[in-house]
Formats: C-alpha cells, structure tokens, sequence
C-alpha cells in the first residue's frame, strides 16, 4: 500500500518517513449543493423552503448495489476543509448557488431556457462550468496529475536516491484549488455556447449523481487518442439534469444545429430509450452515488447500472508524457493530462 504524501514538505517526510497529520478544519462543504438536490427530491415541494419536507432523495450506491430510499440531503457530497484553503470561497459559492437556484427554477417553471446574456443566463452558465470543477472527482483527477508531475521532476533527484517513488502517492493538501481556478476561466467560453434545454414527457425521469456536469462531444465520438472535451475544443457538449423532468445542454454552436427555430430553445422528449441514454451519462460518471425521485425508477436504474459497469471501471483520466521541451535547458518535460471520453453515443443531436 503507497504512503500518502501532500505536496509541500514531501521530501522531508519521505527522508525521516514522518506521518502525515491532516490539517485542522472547520468547515464541512458540499461539493455537490444542497438546493440542486431538492429539485430530485421524492418529497412535496414545499415552495423552495429548506423546510424536512424536502430534506431527502433516493439514491443508489453504485459501489454496493444498495439502494437508499430516504438519504438526507444535507449528508451528500460533503467533506470535511474542502475550501479552507481559500478565505470566502464557501461564502462565494452559497451566493452563486442562490443565484443558480433561482436561474435553474426558472427553467424548471416554464421549461425553457432563460434567455441570452440575460442575469439568469450567466448565473446557469456559470453555475455549470464551476460544478464541473468543484466535485470530488476533479479534485482526484488533480491529484493524480501532481503525483504524475512530482514522480517526473524528482524521479532523478539525488536526494531521494534509493527510494522508491511508486511507494508513494502524492497530492495538494486542497486538490481542488486548481480545478476551481480553471473552471473560473472558462465561464466566457460557457457563455459563448448554445443553450438548450431537454423537457421529459415520458413515464421514466432523469436522474443525477455526485459528478452531476457531464461533459461530451458527439463530433469527436470514437476519438481517444487526445483531449476532445475542454471547453474550448469543437463539439463540446456539457449536460446537467436540473430536475426529473428537465436537463441542460451548452453546445458548439458552430457543429451542431439543436431544435427548430421557433421552439424557444427546448424540445421535449417522448421516447424513453433517449432517457436512458442521457441518463446513462450520468451513471457512466459518477463516482459513488446516482441520486432520483421515484421509486419506481430502481429496477430500471439497477438493470442500467449493471449495463454500464464495464464501461464505469475504464480509466477515464490519461496522462501523457511527452520528451524533454523543445529548445529548453535539457530538464523540463512536459505532461499532459486529459479526459478521455465515454464510450457512449449521444443520440440527441446532429452535427
């Protein structure tokens, strides 16, 4: 079993083996926010309240094969000093989920899409760049780039001659800082995307989970050689249910023509095999749990899961290293981490 490092005073500690200590926090952050959990909540709306009528979900465990039929919201997709390394971030999310929330029940009132460049437009398309980067699976995928980076830059390192780095792991103490840093950045491109929205008219519902921002690229399916699904790449496709009954698309407008003209930018749904599809993202990606309404969707969720468990345990994430920098001081290389994408169709759009 490899020693788990955080980088900063990892030398040291790999040359007197010291313990690693966590750090002391306070605060206790969701990563997934507890406002988007009670649009799939199986209990009566009671007008937006945090009130116990909405204070749980359906989930089941993906690891296990449990199901769950009264998880408390407030117990989901939480850790422990998950912003600590950043005064007032936790502050700047609730304000941002406060906007969302309001943008996302917009949506799910008139089922269509807020409209663009408006207030609610911008909190929505920067609601989904931030959830992207802010779960507990980005901050793994972080760290999983800096053990990489740190094996590289110190694998020659006098230093540590003798030891053995594959007996250690290394990471941030706040994985996801770098995630969130980027994800910041990447707003004005969310905002330049097409803006759908999907309205369910079958018996089944969507379904959502602790990775609830999915990315894909129906124009690049079958590519998995190199990165297809940042933000800024031809064909991106982003989606996030926002309730049993309404998902959000931001798209390449320039590949993809999404919906006819007159339909204010939704179209609904009619055939539950495109449910299943656009749920199969959702179950694809999630790390531990996949979260929904109504009880009767188990069964259905369960045969599904089970489809889906190969393509589940595929290593998503790829680390490229490439050779030593062109025109450099013969030490640098460079590396190169991406997301490879999921072996799925989409079946919604048409490039």
């Amino acid at each position: 079993m490899a020693l788990r490092l955080r980088i900063g005073k990892t030398i040291a500690q790999i040359l007197h083996c010291a313990s690693h200590s966590q750090p002391t926090t306070v605060s206790n952050d969701h990563y997934v926010p507890q406002f988007y959990f009670r649009n799939f909540s199986p209990d009566p709306s009671d007008g937006g309240s945090d009130g116990p009528e909405r204070g749980s979900i359906r989930l089941i465990n993906l690891v296990r094969r449990k199901f769950v039929p009264t998880a408390g919201i407030k117990g989901q997709c939480k850790k422990a000093g998950f912003h600590d390394y950043k005064p007032g971030l936790e502050s700047a999310l609730g304000q941002l989920e406060g906007l969302a929330a309001s943008a996302i029940r917009g949506v799910i009132e008139a089922s269509v899409p807020p409209a663009l460049r408006s207030a609610d437009h911008l909190a929505l398309g920067t609601f989904m760049a931030i959830q992207r980067s802010r779960t507990l699976s980005a901050a793994e995928n972080a760290d999983k780039m800096a053990d990489r980076m740190f094996k590289v830059a110190y694998e020659s390192d006098p230093r540590l001659e003798g030891i053995d780095l594959s007996h250690y792991e290394f990471g941030s103490q706040y994985p996801v800082a770098i995630p969130l840093s980027v994800a910041a950045q990447c707003v004005p491109i969310a905002m330049e995307l097409g803006l759908h929205v999907f309205v369910n008219d079958t018996y089944e519902e969507f379904v959502t989970s602790d990775n609830p921002v999915v990315a894909h690229n129906q124009y690049c399916e079958g590519i998995d050689c190199q990165g297809v699904l940042g933000w800024n790449c031809a064909g991106i496709q982003i989606l996030c249910p926002v309730s049993p009954r309404h998902l959000v698309l931001l798209y390449d407008t320039k590949v993809y023509a999404v919906g006819a003209k007159h339909d204010r930018g939704a179209s609904r749904i009619g055939d539950v095999a495109d449910i299943r599809n656009l749920n199969a993202f959702q179950i694809a990606t999630a790390r531990e749990n996949i979260y929904f309404r109504n009880d009767a969707m188990v069964e259905l969720l369960r045969a599904q899961i089970e489809r889906l468990d190969s393509r589940r345990r595929r290593k998503w994430h790829i680390t490229v290293q490439t050779g030593p920098v062109a025109n450099g001081d013969g030490t640098s290389e460079v590396i190169h981490q991406f997301e490879r994408m999921l072996p799925l169709k989409f079946s919604r759009l048409s490039a």
